[in-house]
Formats: structure tokens, C-alpha cells, sequence
């Protein structure tokens, strides 16, 4: 027999437990977790500033591409030609002199170097429109990667969101993104 002050391993009359939670308890955890869920979810999707800054990305990239294809194939130059009003969506491609009107082929692949704003890996990029200041509508490059022109070439993206310029300076070739007025 045990005395009065020992507990008896276990014995569970000796000590109260407390085992779960309460309904009330979970209905309090559920709360918070409903207003957090409502707070992240909406978040989630993008919004049109990170859609701009996203397509600014992609000129930016492609039109640094175009310059290293001119720096390492000079004897036939590179190009981005923009379509901004292009019935599918604002568009872009990656050509060569030699035939400026055909988008050459991504590297490893058979798919032809052409970005349309709201298809393919730009599906989500919608409600974009495109302006070019400084060229009409290819931005051309030498064979020192400088642009063609005499003027800073400047692709600007506008949506809900603002304005971004992509700029190309003229002298060295640099590509930037700034914001747009």
C-alpha cells in the first residue's frame, strides 16, 4: 500500500491531467489561421508592379543577349526587334543581320527566340504595353556590343503598376532599368 504523499507511476487518479484541446481552443486556433491564410493568399498572386518588373527583366536579359551574340559573332550583328502592338501581345525577338525579320533559335533547342507579353514563359506578364524612345523598333548592336544608333535606345513598359524604361546607353552599351515618368 502506498503512503499519502507518494505517487504511483501511472496512477492518473493521483494527479489531474489535462489531455487535447478544448472546442474552444480550436475554434480560437482556426480563427487565427483563417485571418493569416486571408492575409497571405492574395499576396501570392502577382501584382502589376512585380509583372512590370518582371517583363523589364526579360527585355533587359534579352537585349544583353542580343549584345553578346554581336560581341561574339561579329560578322553577322544582333538585334531585339520589338512589335508592340503585335495582335497576340506586345512581342519581342532576338535576330541576326542576316535575316532581321526571322527570330533565330534558342540555344539547344528548335524553338524560335520570340517573347510575346501573356504567352509561353511570359503567360503571366499581362497588361503591359511597350513604347520605344530613341529607335523605331529594333535595337541593334556592334560588334564592341555599342547600340547602332547615336541615341540611348529606351524600351519602356507601362501598366497599372508605373513605368519602367529599359535604356540602352548609346556609348557603351550598358543596360539599365530606371523608372519610367
Amino acid at each position: 500500500m502506498s503512503s499519502p504523499g507518494c505517487v504511483i507511476p501511472g496512477d492518473r487518479s493521483a494527479r489531474p491531467s489535462r489531455r487535447g484541446f478544448t472546442v474552444v481552443e480550436l475554434l480560437i486556433a482556426l480563427a487565427i489561421l483563417a485571418v493569416a491564410v486571408g492575409i497571405v493568399v492574395p499576396s501570392l498572386e502577382p501584382n502589376d508592379r512585380a509583372r512590370l518588373v518582371a517583363a523589364a527583366d526579360m527585355v533587359a536579359a534579352d537585349l544583353e543577349y542580343a549584345q553578346a551574340l554581336s560581341v561574339s559573332n561579329p560578322d553577322d550583328l544582333a538585334h531585339v526587334k520589338f512589335d508592340p502592338a503585335a495582335p497576340a501581345g506586345p512581342t519581342w525577338w532576338v535576330g541576326v543581320a542576316s535575316a532581321p525579320n526571322t527570330p533565330i533559335l534558342k540555344p539547344f533547342t528548335t524553338t524560335p527566340y520570340r517573347v510575346t507579353l501573356g504567352e509561353g514563359a511570359a503567360a503571366s506578364l499581362t497588361g503591359i504595353s511597350i513604347s520605344l524612345i530613341g529607335v523605331t523598333d529594333t535595337v541593334a548592336f556592334d560588334a564592341f556590343g555599342r547600340l547602332t544608333t547615336t541615341t540611348p535606345a529606351r524600351v519602356r513598359l507601362t501598366n497599372g503598376g508605373g513605368s519602367l524604361d529599359v535604356v540602352v546607353n548609346d556609348v557603351t552599351g550598358f543596360v539599365t532599368i530606371e523608372n519610367g515618368p
